[in-house]
């Protein structure tokens, strides 16, 4: 099937964006293992169009730095200080500004100081919020705001620039003055594309709201039987946190079709540290230094039975 070359504009700079973001979590991931793997960050991109992609891309200094850097602190605070928020905040629409250190949001006791860029449904300026439509949404309903999933979208939110998105902010509706009507969310960002995780679309992408042109992406973790052909061929991009997801993904397109030309993304991933919230939170001497001649790895269980994490090891 012959590939579109011309992406809506909106997911054009989305994509862009995102090439940004797979090499930030490359980055981040190597910086909390003290080194790793740099390899090919995006499996299906080839280097004239990653260069370019990079161009247009703005990236801290830290990461365009030919040194083996470290993460800054206050890059990984602010990734903890997002996934703080998302669990304690399940119902509200949390952006990236939250904790963001770069107009220095960060207190000295590691906590944010601009609790006001959190949105309730009960906001005064609730209108004006929403409209600021970021390159890309991502769709995050008070059920899934737990430890994994919320680590997965605070990711996605502080490198792409975003926010998280419970159902409320989708479906009121808030009068336009300058309409002399009501507007929602899809009016607003009609062209902004949406996130979402697995199958959890609550129905969304099938509202009579949804804008036909409004483009969709999907976060899979396909051992999840209940994620069927439905679903990818509805979506316009896969992202792919694991090799395993890329090269099973992007075969099953090979083999079912893939009428949306869908594009298909290696990521890969990283989560917020925790060790190093704690002494920033309880102080240097709350976390015991590395000991690289007798290590140990815990792993902390989730909740899904589909990966056999019963307990922590």
């Amino acid at each position: 099937m012959k590939q579109n070359p011309d992406l809506p504009r909106r997911q054009r700079q989305f994509l862009l964006t995102l090439v940004g973001l797979c090499l930030l979590i490359l980055l981040l991931d190597s910086s909390l293992l003290d080194g790793g793997i740099k390899d090919s960050f995006a499996a299906n991109l080839d280097d004239k169009t990653a260069n370019n992609s990079l161009n247009n891309v703005p990236v801290p200094a830290w990461v365009q730095s030919n040194s083996d850097t470290e993460v800054p602190v206050a890059d990984r605070l602010h990734l903890s200080l997002l996934h703080e928020a998302c669990i304690a905040n399940k119902d509200a629409v949390i952006p990236w500004q939250f904790g963001s250190p770069r107009d220095g949001h960060q207190r000295q006791n590691a906590t944010a100081d601009n609790d006001y860029e959190l949105i309730n449904r009960n906001d005064s300026n609730l209108r004006e919020k929403l409209k600021q439509c970021p390159d890309v949404d991502i769709f995050l309903p008070l059920g899934l705001r737990g430890n994994g999933y919320c680590e997965d979208a605070v990711a996605y939110a502080k490198y792409l620039d975003s926010r998280l998105l419970p159902m409320w902010a989708l479906e009121i509706k808030l009068y336009d003055d300058s309409l002399g009507r009501e507007v929602d969310y899809f009016d607003l960002c009609s062209k902004t594309p949406m996130i979402f995780f697995n199958h959890y679309w609550n129905g969304v992408s099938e509202s009579p709201r949804w804008p036909k042109d409004k483009p969709l992406f999907l976060m899979p973790n396909i051992e999840m039987f209940e994620l069927t052909a439905t679903h990818y061929w509805r979506v316009d991009v896969v992202l792919c946190k694991t090799h395993v997801c890329y090269d099973r993904v992007t075969r099953w397109y090979s083999e079912n079709g893939s009428p949306r030309n869908v594009k298909v993304f290696y990521t890969k991933h990283t989560s917020s540290d925790q060790a190093e919230f704690a002494r920033q939170r309880q102080g240097s001497n709350s976390i015991a230094p590395k000991d690289f001649s007798s290590v140990k790895f815990i792993h902390t269980a989730g909740s899904s039975v589909w990966k056999a994490r019963t307990h922590t090891r």
